[in-house]
């Protein structure tokens, strides 16, 4: 065979160790540099801080306060699971007339039995379900807004579904114990 080849081999011993030499200075400087570069950037962020003006700056969109911080054992815990999530948006039907004279301040929940605003200074209570309030109940009546009307009186306490259902004509009819647990 003809030719040259070059390797580290045909090299020699000197220039095998100066090549070694150089890769560790190389590998050495890299790491100094990223060693910097890690604590040149950990000075920063200590300076900024968490990115908010400090304390009394004008414009800040941010309270600040200080409070004393001990440390403590803990002496109780709990794990919940949960979702949180907007409830949605419904339809309230109105059957009252006249000039609406409160509302709920903005984002206070109105749960069912609750005053969701007046009108004329009387409260005008939230109930749920499907079938709007279209007549004044009274007892006797029958029909699917005084099932509703029972319901919503039973799931805020004020009658059980045995009282309603004593009359013998279920929950669609307005009776005795609907009228004493409307005026409770």
């Amino acid at each position: 065979m003809s030719g040259t080849i070059s390797s580290d081999r045909q090299a020699g011993p000197d220039v095998n160790r100066r090549r070694g030499a150089r890769r560790w200075v190389v590998v050495g400087v890299v790491i100094v540099v990223v060693l910097a570069g890690v604590g040149v950037a950990a000075a920063v962020g200590a300076f900024q801080g968490s990115g908010s003006p400090g304390p009394g700056a004008a414009g800040t969109a941010y309270r600040t306060s200080i409070a004393a911080v001990t440390r403590q054992t803990l002496t109780s815990q709990s794990s919940l699971s949960g979702t949180l999530a907007d409830s949605g948006a419904y339809t309230v039907v109105n059957q009252a007339t006249g000039t609406i004279t409160w509302l709920p301040p903005v984002g206070r929940t109105v749960r069912q039995g609750g005053v969701i605003y007046r009108v004329n200074g009387s409260p005008v209570a939230l109930w749920y379900g499907r079938v709007p309030a279209y007549r004044d109940l009274s007892e006797g009546l029958t029909g699917a807004d005084v099932r509703e009307f029972n319901k919503g009186l039973i799931a805020l306490g004020y009658t059980t579904r045995a009282d309603v259902l004593a009359a013998g004509l279920g929950l669609g009819y307005f009776g005795a114990a609907t009228t004493a647990a409307w005026e409770d």
